[in-house]
C-alpha cells in the first residue's frame, strides 16, 4: 500500500503498526501533486491519502479505520464500543481539532510558515480556552479507566491523542495537567504505548506554555488637526468594571476588618459582630481546600511556601476579600485549607484570574443558615497553635487582608 504523509497524521500509521500492516509511506513533491496519474488516483486531492488493490482512501480517520479492520479492539470488541469508537473519532474531528486551529497557527508560527491569517489575541484566548475544556471532558471520561472506550486502546484513544499532541506540547503545561489527572495520565499511557512510540517517539509534554505568535494590534490612525481648535469638553468619569461596578454594600469592609483584627475573641464575640455586620446580599463566604498532587504535601518547608506563594499573589486582591488560609496535619503529611470572604456573589474573576486558584476546590458556604458552616468559620478565622479543624492540626495561620 503506497501512503503519502502528512506530519499531522500519525493516527494511521500507529494504527498500521499496531495491526502489523506495511505502508510505504511516500512524501509528496510539487511535481506528483500535479501529475494526471496522481490526480486520477486522488480525486479529492486531500491528504493523508492511501492507495490500496482494492481502492483508495483519503481522510485520516477512513484510513485509520480500513487499517483496524480485522484487529480484535481497535475499533471496538462489540457493537456499543464500534459506535463508541465512531462518537469519539466525530467528536475529535468536528469538536476538538476545529477548535485548536488558531492556537496551533498561533505557537507554531503557521501564518508565516503556511500563509494562514495571522491569529489575534482574542482568537487565540477563544481557541486556547475551548482546547482546555474539552481536555476537561477527557478528565472526566477517562477517571477510574485506562481507555476511552473498553478495556483495551482503541482508534478514539490513538486519533484523539495525536489530534491533542501539538497542544500537549505547547499549551497545555505542568499546571493545566496538574488540574486535569486523570487526563494526564490518559496522555502518558497513550504515549507509552510502544507502537506510539515506534511512530512518533517519546512525546513529551510542556513543561511551561510557548508564547503565541500574534498579529500586531492594530494602531488608530491619529486624527488629522482641524483649523478651527474644538471645544475642550469636561473630563468623563472612568467607568467602573468588575468588582468596583457592583452596588454599594451595607458592610464596610476596612470597617469589618479593623473590628475583627483587634477583637480579643475572634472565635466568639468577633463573628457575633461580624454576623451583625455581614451583607448576605454582597459578599460571599468560601472554604478553599488545596488539591494536593504527586508528592506534595509531605514536606512541611514546601508546603508553606506553597500557601504563601499563593497568597502573594493574591496582594492586590486584599481590597475585596479576607481570609484566614491554614496549613494543617503533621510533619508527614499536610494540607491547605481556609475560609474566605470575598466581594460579590459567587467566584469573582480576580479568583479565575490567579495561577493556582485552579488547585483548589471551592464551596460555597451558608454562614446564616447553616450550622456546620457558622462552626467552621468560626474555627478557621479564630485558629490557634495545637487546635484541631476537620480532624487536623493546625500547623501554620496566615491572614489575608
Amino acid at each position: 500500500m503506497n501512503y503519502p504523509f502528512n506530519i499531522f497524521h500519525f493516527a494511521d500509521t500507529i494504527t498500521a503498526k499496531i495491526n502489523n500492516h506495511k505502508l510505504q509511506v511516500i512524501v509528496c513533491d510539487k511535481d506528483m501533486i500535479a501529475s494526471p496519474e496522481f490526480k486520477a488516483k486522488n480525486m479529492t486531492m486531500k491528504f493523508p491519502f492511501l492507495e490500496t488493490p482494492e481502492g483508495n482512501l483519503c481522510e485520516s480517520v477512513a484510513i485509520a479505520k480500513y487499517l483496524a479492520h480485522g484487529h480484535a479492539t481497535l475499533n471496538g470488541s462489540s457493537p456499543v464500543e464500534r459506535a463508541q469508537v465512531d462518537q469519539w473519532l466525530y467528536w475529535s474531528v468536528t469538536s476538538y481539532f476545529p477548535d485548536q486551529v488558531k492556537a496551533m497557527v498561533a505557537v507554531f508560527g503557521f501564518d508565516k510558515t503556511f500563509g494562514f491569517p495571522a491569529v489575534t489575541q482574542a482568537d487565540y484566548n477563544t481557541s486556547a480556552t475551548a482546547v482546555k475544556a474539552h481536555c476537561k471532558t477527557l478528565n472526566g471520561v477517562v477517571q477510574g479507566r485506562n481507555w476511552l472506550v473498553g478495556d483495551n486502546i482503541t482508534l478514539a484513544d490513538i486519533v484523539i491523542f495525536t489530534h491533542v499532541v501539538p497542544m500537549a506540547q505547547t499549551i497545555l503545561d505542568a499546571g493545566f495537567r496538574k488540574a486535569m489527572p486523570h487526563f494526564s495520565a490518559w496522555f502518558e499511557r497513550v504515549a507509552s504505548h510502544k507502537d506510539v512510540v515506534a511512530v512518533m517517539g517519546h512525546v513529551k509534554p510542556a513543561a511551561k506554555p510557548v508564547k503565541p505568535n500574534l498579529a500586531a494590534p492594530v494602531e488608530k490612525k491619529k486624527e488629522e488637526k482641524k483649523a478651527a481648535a474644538p471645544k475642550e469638553e469636561a473630563p468623563k468619569k472612568k467607568e467602573k468594571v468588575g468588582l468596583d461596578a457592583l452596588p454599594e454594600s451595607s458592610m464596610v469592609l476596612d470597617d469589618f476588618k479593623r473590628m475583627f483584627v483587634n477583637h480579643p475573641d475572634k472565635k466568639g464575640g468577633a463573628v457575633d459582630e461580624f454576623l451583625k455586620m455581614f451583607d448576605k446580599d454582597g459578599w460571599s463566604i468560601y472554604f478553599l481546600h488545596y488539591d494536593m498532587y504527586g508528592d506534595e504535601g509531605k514536606v512541611m518547608y514546601k508546603t508553606q511556601n506553597m500557601l504563601q506563594g499563593f497568597l502573594q499573589r493574591f496582594d492586590k486582591f486584599g481590597k475585596y476579600s479576607f481570609a484566614r488560609h491554614c496549613v494543617m496535619g503533621t510533619e508527614e503529611k499536610q494540607e491547605i485549607m481556609g475560609v474566605w470572604m470575598w466581594r460579590g456573589i459567587g467566584i469573582p474573576q480576580e479568583c479565575h484570574d490567579h495561577p493556582q486558584f485552579e488547585y483548589m476546590q471551592p464551596r460555597k458556604m451558608d454562614i446564616l443558615n447553616n450550622a456546620e458552616d457558622l462552626a467552621l468559620l468560626r474555627a478557621f478565622w479564630g485558629a490557634e497553635d495545637g487546635d484541631v479543624i476537620n480532624g487536623l492540626p493546625v500547623y501554620q495561620r496566615y491572614w489575608h487582608k
